[in-house]
């Protein structure tokens, strides 16, 4: 089954590829397939629907096929009896369908996907798993991402959810994923394929009449804290690629990025406790704001640099296009029970610290203000459609997502558009609506989905910080150690190598040195990789600099060359007039009618000395007339490079040197 969805998600994406069909009718190749596969009659929806889940993996409405069968129509494949207000099949049209090639194509990459997998798990962290158990982790992986959430009560799903995988098996898939992204192009631009497909098939949930490209949208998106923190890029530049993608695609719709003005003050917070933070020794923090100072740290800022980033911290949103706005007034028939929320909120995720068994008071009361703000601003109106409405707001929260759904199921319509999205679902929206316009919005997030899969969550980096301070206690590990690896991305890599993100594993006596020992190899061999690409660039600085002085040496020498042959030709026109004005008037045969006068007869003495002197000079030095015209090309040329070294900013030459 794994195998069968997956590859029929890389199977739609080539088929729309090659030609750029409407969404519903990449569907139609494998709907009649099923078709031509059934030996039925007539074609039956629930039959159809099943062929579809046993052959293809997917689960499609039944609405849905009957749409996409509508289209099979139009192709000639099925034909609509009027007697029997059914479907039959053309035997004769489906018989000339090609599609098992295709299907063969994209299975036989799938097959080395999945084999790469098992070895890149066996080789790198001892585990086997079998092809049906690698196929299985590999779709509940991108199963996570569904677009289920784009109506408020659409519980419809394309991809048959699998049993949720343990820690340690979305830790191996994203680390598979960063390996193949460095190592196995192939591999990488198949996964991005199956990816992509992914996506486009999700476009099955999207509202009728929304399937065009639209250029403008009509949307004001609010964003939560998070998202804009990433955006910003205080948590680094990978998860900040794809966040910044988002919104500058998203204003090329001319869609309104907002943020209301608790989150900005949430930001500010967040800001605030680095910059005492940072110059400190205190370092048991917990929560977001870890991600956050380990940036600084890594970086190099100080107090002085996160409190600059304070104060610039609207003007920077602005800069992205996100405008701060404060909530709306309550307005009385339109206001949500916020307690009611508040108490879902609470059971479906928590806000509560594992740690400390606390709940994050002010974190839960955001999220309700913003989910209120939201249905204020919508006034109890429906609309189908994301890009109408006037408020969503989107989080990086997928459970905030789901429980706000939950929340407003009960009393809004099927055709809603929900009140809070996740950012991939307003991703995938977008490309949907715009694939040639935001063409590495999916390339983007498959890297920042498989980092955040490769990184310890909040927990288990708090219990890997309580036990590094007991070592540091125990006199274990020395002050600087225990400062270096708090902060290091190399550490996190390396508790997540020995743990594969599973809490129980970091229990194991010795498990901590292993981790930092790894981290300290880790940073060495960057280090070594760092050296490299440094003595790499520098090669290829110096091999371009030398390519550059031959060029315009090429070049002077060329200038030169042309401007000494047009002093060399000159000298010998301006010789021939002087010898023929010069010559003995009285031996000529005949009248020449003009006389030289007195001025004139000064500068042909004058040439005549010239041409003596450089007869005798030359005669003394050996050096003849074009021997003198070289001399003259070289210090022309060398004048002429170093004039155009200095150009090139390459170096400041003494053009008289060796001249």
């Amino acid at each position: 089954m794994p195998n069968q969805a997956i590859t029929s998600l890389a199977i739609l994406m080539v088929d729309w590829e090659e030609r750029n069909r409407d969404y519903l009718q990449n569907f139609v190749p494998m709907v009649t397939e099923c078709v031509r596969l059934s030996a039925e009659k007539i074609i039956s929806l629930p039959d159809i629907q099943q062929q579809l889940l046993e052959r293809f993996g997917l689960k499609l409405p039944q609405g849905v096929i009957k749409k996409i069968l509508k289209r099979a129509e139009k192709g000639n494949f099925v034909e609509f009896d009027e007697r029997l207000r059914a479907y039959k099949p053309n035997r004769q049209k489906l018989s000339k369908l090609n599609f098992a090639r295709v299907q063969r194509e994209v299975g036989r990459r799938f097959d080395n996907l999945i084999t790469h997998l098992i070895e890149f798990c066996s080789q790198n962290y001892n585990i086997t798993w079998s092809i049906t158990h690698a196929e299985a982790v590999l779709q509940t992986y991108l199963a996570e991402n569904e677009f289920f959430l784009l109506n408020t009560n659409s519980k419809r799903i394309l991809l048959p959810i699998m049993e949720h995988p343990p820690r340690c098996e979305r830790y191996l898939i994203g680390a598979f994923i960063r390996h193949i992204q460095s190592h196995s192009p192939t591999d990488f631009e198949y996964l991005e394929t199956i990816f992509k497909g992914n996506m486009l098939a999700n476009a099955i949930f999207i509202p009728e009449g929304s399937s065009s490209v639209r250029q403008k949208w009509s949307v004001n998106i609010y964003f939560d804290t998070a998202f804009l923190i990433q955006a910003l890029g205080y948590n680094g530049e990978t998860i900040q690629e794809p966040r910044r993608e988002l919104l500058s695609s998203l204003s090329l719709t001319g869609t309104s990025l907002r943020c209301f003005r608790h989150n900005l003050e949430e930001i500010e917070g967040s800001l605030y406790l680095c910059s005492q933070l940072i110059d400190s020794n205190i370092r048991n923090i917990q929560g977001p704001i870890v991600a956050s100072l380990d940036h600084f740290i890594e970086k190099g800022y100080g107090r002085a640099d996160i409190v600059l980033a304070i104060s610039n911290l609207e003007r920077d949103l602005n800069r992205l296009r996100v405008f701060v706005e404060d909530k709306p007034e309550y307005i009385r028939q339109h206001t949500i029970d916020e307690q009611a929320l508040t108490d879902l909120l609470k059971s479906g995720i928590g806000y509560t610290n594992r740690r400390t068994g606390e709940i994050n008071q002010q974190a839960l009361d955001r999220d309700v203000a913003s989910i209120s703000a939201i249905a204020t601003l919508r006034k109890g109106r429906t609309y189908p459609r994301i890009e109408d409405c006037p408020a969503v707001f989107v989080t990086t929260n997928n459970k905030l997502a789901s429980v706000t759904r939950e929340f407003f199921a009960s009393s809004d319509s099927d055709r809603n558009a929900a009140h809070c999205l996740t950012e991939y679902t307003l991703a995938n929206l977008l490309w949907l609506r715009q694939p040639n316009e935001t063409p590495n919005l999916p390339r983007k997030h498959i890297i920042a989905n498989c980092y955040a899969a490769t990184q310890p969550d909040e927990y288990l980096w708090d219990l890997y910080l309580s036990k590094i301070e007991r070592l540091r206690e125990e006199g274990r590990i020395t002050i600087e150690d225990y400062y270096t690896f708090r902060h290091v991305q190399e550490a996190k890599d390396a508790l997540m190598e020995v743990t594969l993100g599973e809490e129980g594993r970091l229990s194991a006596e010795g498990t901590v040195s292993e981790i930092i020992r790894r981290a300290r190899i880790h940073m060495q061999s960057e280090t070594y990789s760092e050296l490299q690409a440094t003595q790499k660039r520098l090669a290829e600085k110096d091999a371009k600099e030398s390519e550059q002085r031959t060029n315009i040496a090429k070049r002077a020498k060329t200038q030169a060359a042309r401007i000494t042959k047009g002093i060399k030709y000159a000298f010998y026109v301006v010789l021939m007039i002087f010898l023929i004005i010069s010559a003995p008037i009285d031996l000529l045969p005949f009248e020449i009618g003009f006389s030289i006068s007195q001025p004139l007869r000064y500068i042909l003495t004058l040439i005549l000395i010239i041409g003596i002197v450089w007869s005798w000079f030359s005669m003394k030095n050996g050096r003849t007339f074009d021997e003198q015209i070289t001399k003259i090309e070289q210090y022309i040329a060398k004048r002429r490079e170093a004039y155009f070294l200095n150009i090139a900013g390459l170096e400041e030459s003494n053009p008289d040197k060796d001249i």
